[in-house]
């Protein structure tokens, strides 16, 4: 008999999750929520749980239904196990990626810690010479994994299968001799579609179309660069402007081209508003470069944003310190663009000699960026 707990309705949910990591420490397997259904789980370090999923497999209608993923922390936990990743593989796993994404990735980039994974575990997660995993998000997975040594093991729906097993009695029903934990979440009532995205060096390719479209995609693949300022419409365009010709220019292609060599730019304001132009003098030194800002418009710093970029260049050490008190995982990936690590001078209220100077400054500090992406080519 099933083990039902819905996780809303107990004393102590600190309860629940402590009695899945015991059972999933012994060896036993839990259903457990996520973002798009409920999956079973299983203790990547336990033979005896991998065997449970073994059997399972030999269901006839298995294939169609389910496939086993390995369900990983975080970007850095994904590097133990994947010391091997192409840079476009790199470049997707070091974002915070959402739960709803399914990534599936050669088994040739495996290694490291990957390799002292139990031989049956090893061998349920490879399908076609593809490993896939995936980030789970959701609070009961994310407290279970936290107190466990390695990461869990996912039997996950299919496309085909994923809404029907948002109902957790669903899944249980097409189980071989179930009769183990299955904790619920009867608050979750909208459940995303997974996207199933397959990486094969510096190409990926949607297998099945979910919550995650082909423009986030482009994002989470791209080298992003993102430039801040106050407000959103003089430094920070200026230095957007400025790189996206640059660039363009050494990469010999035009700055709408951009994205499609895997290169996304964008500007933010600390305490910018949405909407705002860019400053005439902004538009005017663009344009002196073959640019345009006249299109431009002026939106905040978000948290969305400082997760996606990979680069994130400040204008003075204070809006540095700034984004890094609110988000101090980001301190790898935010640096000042000054050349000489001062501060881009604020050209308000200078008049256009003004913007000259900070035009300049701008310019040795691109230099930088760009001798950096030279010798990563």
């Amino acid at each position: 008999m099933p083990n039902i707990v819905d996780i809303c309705k107990t004393d102590d949910p600190r309860d629940v999750v402590h009695l899945a990591v015991q059972l999933l420490a012994q060896g036993e397997l839990v259903i457990l929520p996520t973002g798009t259904s409920y999956v079973v789980a299983a203790n990547a370090l336990s033979e005896q749980a991998i065997e449970q999923f073994a059997y399972q497999a030999k269901r006839s209608t298995f294939q169609e239904q389910f496939f086993f993923i390995l369900a990983l922390r975080c970007g850095a936990e994904a590097f133990d196990y994947f010391p091997n990743l192409s840079p476009l593989g790199c470049r997707l796993i070091q974002k915070k990626l959402p739960d709803a994404l399914t990534v599936g990735l050669d088994q040739q980039t495996t290694g490291g810690v990957f390799s002292q994974l139990p031989l049956n575990t090893r061998g349920i997660l490879t399908r076609d010479n593809k490993i896939w995993i995936r980030f789970p998000t959701h609070q009961v997975v994310s407290l279970v994994a936290a107190f466990l040594p390695a990461p869990l093991v996912l039997m996950q729906p299919t496309e085909l299968f994923e809404n029907q097993f948002t109902h957790f009695d669903e899944l249980i029903s097409c189980l071989e001799k179930w009769d183990g934990l299955a904790i619920v979440d009867s608050s979750q009532q909208n459940f995303e579609a997974t996207t199933k995205v397959r990486v094969d060096e510096e190409r990926w390719e949607i297998l099945s179309n979910g919550s995650v479209d082909n423009e986030k995609l482009q994002r989470m693949t791209s080298e992003n660069y993102l430039f801040v300022c106050t407000g959103n419409t003089c430094r920070s365009p200026m230095a957007e402007g400025l790189f996206r010709q640059q660039l363009a220019h050494m990469l010999k292609c035009n700055p709408e081209e951009l994205p499609d060599k895997g290169f996304n730019i964008a500007s933010a304001g600390l305490a910018a508003m949405y909407g705002s132009p860019a400053s005439p003098e902004s538009v005017q030194i663009v344009h002196s470069h073959d640019g345009e800002l006249k299109e431009h418009r002026s939106q905040p710093l978000t948290d969305q944003l400082i997760n996606e970029f990979d680069w994130i260049f400040t204008m003075t050490a204070h809006h540095r310190n700034t984004i890094l008190a609110a988000c101090p995982e980001a301190a790898s990936r935010v640096h000042l663009l000054a050349a000489n690590e001062g501060d881009i001078s604020d050209p308000i209220g200078g008049g256009m000699s003004a913007y000259k100077q900070c035009e300049e400054e701008i310019l040795t500090g691109i230099d930088q960026i760009l001798k950096g992406i030279t010798e990563r080519l």
